[in-house]
């Protein structure tokens, strides 16, 4: 092996756990802000919150929405709907606590405002730090070995890259089936009709607004950047939910079941504590969506010094493309 490029071995190595690192934090980012956003959703919208307004279980009703009566008069009851009905207003009431097992921990939705806000906030904060790292880690690689030959540059540049989860360079590069360099463009078989080929390339024009053979399409991008941004939609959501359970949505566990702020015990003691619980989490959405935004300049960093220096490792193909299209963050 050359010795310059075990100079270079162990900061390759470096780059790998940073990219290790940030795909943990984003793996992290995803499922705790879908874990708060599902437990709202069921506490608001779940059609299985509609079970919490029956007076009965397993009522049987007419083709007209009537009650049916038994022989005595009284309503008649299916037992096996009547249980039916009751597990799935119990599974609907645990669907909305959030559980980590292994510290023993259960959120409630509506403790979502503080704790929930809090968490993603933490969250968020760590995954910024990660894609930091990650960007200081392979930019000042990628700088330092600028000068080196074509050779050990390409091999770094792949020691890189080939660590990337999202990479994509470009939809105009065809998917690596033969031995041979194959630079045709994987075109529709000629027996298609040319009215499915024109939808083909209408879509993939929509899908990629600029038509690029090389830029990572728009749709991609746009995921993307919801994903990155993915713990502030959370908390938006948190306060959305507070917002419609205080002013709209009936309260199910409440008597009256009526929406919270017509509720005389609720206007009097706890109208200013949820007040003040959703102002944390305003504070916490502005925090959260800062890193969000910080997070993504970094990724967008390292995309374009990777895009640089491909222009090192690959001149003659690289010449002339607008976009290599990496997306680095989740590597």
């Amino acid at each position: 092996m050359d010795s310059n490029y075990c100079i270079w071995t162990p900061r390759i190595e470096a780059t790998k756990e940073a990219q290790k690192r940030s795909r943990i934090a984003f793996v992290a980012v995803i499922i705790v802000s879908f874990a708060f956003i599902i437990a709202n959703w069921n506490a608001s919208l779940s059609w299985e919150k509609f079970f919490a307004f029956k007076g009965k279980f397993g009522v049987e009703k007419t083709k007209d929405g009537k009650s049916k009566k038994g022989t005595d008069g009284k309503e008649k009851i299916d037992e096996v709907l009547k249980e039916s009905q009751r597990i799935a207003l119990e599974e609907w009431v645990k669907s909305q606590t959030i559980s980590v097992p292994f510290l023993g921990l259960h959120i409630g939705h509506s403790d979502g405002a503080v704790l929930g806000s809090f968490s993603l906030l933490i969250i968020s904060l760590w995954f910024y730090l990660s894609m930091r790292r990650e960007n200081e880690a392979i930019g000042s690689l990628l700088r330092d070995s600028n000068d080196e030959s074509q050779e050990i540059r390409t091999k770094i540049f792949y020691g890189v890259t080939s660590h990337l989860l999202f990479s994509n360079f470009g939809q105009g590069r065809p998917i690596i089936n033969s031995l041979k360099n194959n630079n045709d463009k994987n075109e529709p078989p000629k027996n298609i009709k040319k009215i499915f080929i024109k939808a083909i390339a209408f879509i993939k024009k929509i899908l990629n607004l600029k038509g690029a053979p090389d830029e990572t399409p728009i749709y991609i991008k746009i995921i993307f950047w919801i994903l990155l941004y993915l713990p502030t939609i959370a908390i938006i959501f948190i306060i959305i939910s507070d917002i419609l359970s205080i002013f709209f949505l009936q309260a199910p566990f409440r008597s009256p079941q009526r929406p919270l702020i017509e509720i005389e015990e609720f206007k009097k003691d706890q109208v200013y504590v949820a007040l003040i619980m959703d102002s944390i989490a305003l504070i916490a959405l502005f925090f959260t969506a800062n890193f969000g935004r910080k997070a993504y300049k970094n990724e967008r960093g390292t995309e374009e010094i990777l895009k640089e220096y491909e222009q090192l490792v690959k001149p003659k193909e690289s010449n002339g493309k607008k976009d290599v299209g990496i997306i680095a963050t989740t590597g």
